[in-house]
């Protein structure tokens, strides 16, 4: 696994961290996914 020094990591902690980043990594799918729908339509 890739590690990535995020100022969450501190706040968190390691378990806490990786469900922040899975949780942002969902929202910025969707958005992305949702960006995507409106460009072409």
């Amino acid at each position: 696994t890739v590690k990535y020094h995020e100022p969450e990591h501190w706040k968190f902690g390691e378990e806490g961290n990786n469900y922040f980043r899975h949780a942002t990594g969902q929202i910025y799918a969707i958005s992305k996914d949702l960006a995507t729908y409106i460009s072409i339509n």
